[in-house]
């Protein structure tokens, strides 16, 4: 068990200078089977490595249930909250959510210099171009296949 992990629960103060090295992972509502990601959600979560602790998480919406049946039937959507915040591909998802969830992290004090993940190299490569040219990708052993 980590030292982090036995502090006590109260939010920790950072000035910026502690590295932080996070997992992050996202799904999606259908998966992709290497051609084709097609599916109109997706969420990703950011958590700590040394305390297992959730720090960010995200989800993108390709659609809106009343703007859809709003054009549908030709009218002016309601006013509502609309859950479309996404326009692109189910697989440029991830990238984006966690670059987001990097930025804002940054911007709270948690200077996030690695991140483990799955292979995707799309992440780390629009990381390093919107974020931070010096982050770290570290692989993920669970997304790892064994050739044994």
């Amino acid at each position: 068990m980590y030292q982090n992990d036995l502090a006590d629960t109260t939010p920790c103060k950072s000035d910026g200078n502690d590295n932080v090295t996070v997992s992050v992972d996202a799904a999606w509502q259908r998966r992709g089977s290497g051609r084709s990601y097609d599916s109109l959600t997706g969420h990703c979560s950011m958590i700590g490595s040394k305390t297992g602790k959730v720090i960010n998480y995200k989800w993108r919406s390709k659609a809106c249930r009343i703007c859809q049946r709003a054009e549908i039937s030709g009218n002016i959507p309601r006013v509502h909250k609309c859950n479309k915040n996404f326009t692109g591909s189910a697989k440029a998802m991830e990238p984006d959510m966690v670059v987001d969830m990097v930025k804002e992290s940054r911007s709270k004090g948690a200077n996030i210099t690695a991140i483990i993940g799955d292979e995707d190299t799309t992440t780390i490569a629009r990381l390093r171009a919107k974020v931070d040219p010096t982050i770290v990708k570290l692989s993920d052993s669970n997304h790892i296949e064994k050739t044994h």
